[in-house]
């Protein structure tokens, strides 16, 4: 065989080898991808399935609300209603105690005043006389 024949053969030999590892790896390649993808769906497939019980659960709760939700809404107009009661009687009780009370209060004031100026005055007079009947009878 001529040389350049054994040359081409050779080379011809090492392309092979260098297409049979390169595709051998690409092959290893695409099975870790594909494994990577088949871990991925198996995980897409497990989310769909939590995501349909957090929907079905979800809906089961919007359901029991819809059930909740008129008595919650009697339950508030019924608070609401006492609160303009309590809020009308406190008013009414204010109104039929406060005028009343500041009378008293008014009138406690007038006699407390009227106390304190009587004794006073009478305290005064008290002093005056004293006053009289001891420089009176200094002098004589």
């Amino acid at each position: 065989m001529p040389a350049l024949l054994q040359v081409c053969a050779v080379i011809v030999t090492i392309a092979l080898v260098a297409i049979a590892i390169v595709t051998i790896r690409t092959m290893i390649r695409f099975e870790k991808a594909a494994e990577q993808l088949s871990e991925t769906a198996v995980a897409i497939r497990d989310s769909f399935e939590q995501f349909h019980v957090i929907t079905r659960e979800a809906g089961e709760l919007v359901n029991s609300l819809q059930d909740v939700v008129p008595y919650l809404t009697r339950t508030a107009s019924r608070f609401e209603s006492l609160g303009e009661r309590a809020a009308n009687l406190s008013s009414s009780l204010m109104e039929q105690v406060e005028s009343p009370l500041r009378t008293v209060l008014a009138v406690l004031r007038g006699f407390r005043t009227g106390t304190s100026q009587f004794f006073e005055r009478v305290g005064h007079r008290v002093t005056q006389r004293t006053t009289m009947h001891s420089g009176g009878s200094s002098h004589a």
